[in-house]
């Protein structure tokens, strides 16, 4: 599934979660060490992935979960996935492989968005931020411009590999396909694209909705994220 929504498919440039037994002996995320030549690794401690016979970048592994950031492929549709370690390789198991899967990142939980205000504070009501242990916290208002995350948006401009590190910020190739949406309403768009590997970043500027939770949605080729998000407004 996708690493930010959990939504079963897939797309170049898409953070990925594997779920499974018996995967590593050992739990742990990438280090420095393991980055050769400036290549983010694909593998760790002997775990490696291949998706459509692609190898993706391999960021975390434990004995249960995997997370990788899927490679550059024009395939679309189910495509194989396999998980090699130092004993052998899982069966081949398909995922729904598309140029796209947009998914917006969200606080533990899975019901409110993981956005920020511009100063880095998490958005969210002073319930939320009880029931998180959040270091801090508060609604956006409305006119605000905040910060959105999220996973699977596809081309930039300039191009580049999906796997590839990114050293300045990357706008979408194509802005006029994206759009996002609070409360129903369409958000101006400040700035929409990559920052880091598998990571998109959107600047919107907040809509003028009801204050409370609102649906936050966002949308790339007709494509949406994950339903149900909501981000805490006020006026």
């Amino acid at each position: 599934v996708d690493a930010a929504g959990g939504h079963p498919a897939l797309a170049p440039g898409t953070w990925v979660s594997l779920f499974g037994t018996a995967f590593s002996t050992t739990s742990r995320p990438w280090r420095d060490a393991d980055f050769v030549n400036g290549r983010l690794p694909t593998s760790l401690d002997g775990v490696s992935v291949t998706i459509n016979g692609k190898p993706p970048a391999v960021a975390f592994i434990s004995p249960t979960q995997i997370n990788v950031l899927a490679t550059d492929d024009t395939a679309t549709g189910l495509v194989p996935v396999v998980v090699k370690n130092t004993v052998g390789a899982s069966d081949s198991v398909l995922a729904l492989q598309q140029t796209v899967a947009p998914a917006l990142f969200e606080l533990p939980g899975g019901k409110y968005a993981a956005a920020v205000h511009v100063d880095g504070s998490f958005i969210a009501s002073p319930t939320l931020v009880q029931q998180q242990g959040l270091t801090g916290g508060t609604p956006a208002h409305v006119g605000e411009t905040i910060v959105l995350f999220g996973t699977g948006f596809g081309a930039t401009q300039p191009p580049i590999s999906a796997t590839a590190l990114v050293t300045t910020p990357l706008p979408l190739a194509h802005p006029e396909e994206f759009s996002l949406r609070i409360g129903g309403v369409d958000a101006t768009i400040a700035y929409a694209g990559l920052i880091s590997p598998g990571l998109y970043q959107f600047n919107v500027v907040v809509p003028q909705v009801a204050a409370g939770d609102q649906p936050v949605v966002a949308e790339l080729r007709g494509l949406l994220s994950q339903s149900a998000l909501l981000i805490t407004i006020q006026q």
